[in-house]
């Protein structure tokens, strides 16, 4: 698909096949150019005449456009609710002490509060740009299939019997709010049980997810995920919630360390998640959906990780893990 630059592109030069847009060509334009014309010239009055062109659009447009307001007034489109988080954001840029910490948005910054880039993207980064088979031309309507098979076994394991089988779907989307919204869009148009099943979310999860789901009318329910006591993973309520959960439930699952917790799965853990039916003996398990963030290297971290302890550990300028000590995402 075309982005809109690009069919306003094709609509204006459309018009130029028109004959009240039919430029005026001399005689003598398809003969060679005499060596004493100034070269610059042609541009020159390449550039008026497009300017020109463009004012008479313009013009066209303006008189014919009728006078009426919006339609999207503010009866039609009720002013959203501020995002908490953004919310957070601007109150923390407005703050003038010198003592604030942003612990807002889930991205890294060093002990001067300024944006840290992972040293495996700007890796990637330079490998990116140095590739010279890599270009900018428009990528099959499912992403790139390199990309996508290496995400499948990157989440699911090399060794997962769902490849194996052909059992497993990937498409390449806009961020993990372009992909839940996909997701949700698609079983609320193609799954075939009436009702639509229900979509279980952690507790917690971001804010836009229940309103992603239910502008495709789709019910969501939640399941526990993050101990207040523990400050991990709750995986015993997490467990028991989802063996409760009706057959055919779909389940999104954070793939790895959730980035508004960090807490995330063990191994073991992680295979009791995906089978959560086994201690009831029924064949047929919830469906689970899973949506990826990059994930650190080094062990779990009970807390998100932070600054604070760089300066005794090491460099003052990458953070470190609060339980291992070790640097995020070193690799």
């Amino acid at each position: 698909m075309s982005p809109p630059h690009d069919f306003a592109a094709r609509s204006s030069s459309s018009s130029s096949f028109h004959p009240r847009h039919q430029p005026q060509r001399s005689t003598s334009s398809s003969s060679p150019p005499s060596p004493s014309a100034a070269p610059a010239s042609v541009p020159h009055h390449s550039h008026l005449a497009a300017r020109s062109r463009l004012s008479n659009i313009s013009r066209h447009i303006a008189m014919a456009a009728p006078a009426n307001p919006s339609v999207f007034t503010a009866a039609v489109v009720p002013q959203a609710p501020e995002d908490p988080l953004f919310g957070l954001m601007r109150a923390y840029k407005q703050d003038t002490s010198d003592k604030k910490v942003d612990l807002g948005i889930g991205a890294y910054r060093d002990n001067n509060a300024k944006p840290w880039v992972l040293p495996v993207v700007k890796k990637a980064d330079e490998l990116l740009r140095s590739d010279p088979n890599l270009n900018h031309e428009y990528l099959p309507i499912a992403g790139l299939p390199e990309f996508t098979s290496a995400a499948q076994r990157l989440i699911l394991g090399a060794d997962s019997p769902a490849i194996k089988e052909n059992r497993v779907i990937s498409l390449q989307t806009i961020s993990g709010t372009g992909a839940v919204h996909l997701g949700g869009l698609f079983l609320s148009k193609f799954h075939p049980s009436q009702p639509k099943p229900t979509i279980y979310l952690s507790s917690p999860t971001w804010a836009n997810h229940t309103q992603i789901f239910s502008n495709v009318h789709l019910r969501t329910a939640t399941y526990p995920y993050f101990s207040p006591a523990t400050r991990g993973l709750d995986i015993t309520g997490m467990l028991d919630a989802l063996r409760a959960a009706p057959r055919g439930s779909i389940i999104l699952l954070h793939a790895c360390p959730s980035q508004r917790t960090s807490a995330c799965t063990a191994s073991a853990q992680a295979r009791s998640t995906s089978s959560p039916r086994r201690a009831h003996r029924r064949p047929r398990q919830p469906r689970t959906w899973r949506r990826s963030w990059p994930s650190c290297s080094g062990p779990r971290s009970r807390t998100r990780p932070r600054t604070a302890r760089a300066s005794r550990r090491g460099s003052s300028t990458t953070p470190r893990c609060l339980r291992s000590g070790r640097p995020i995402c070193a690799r």
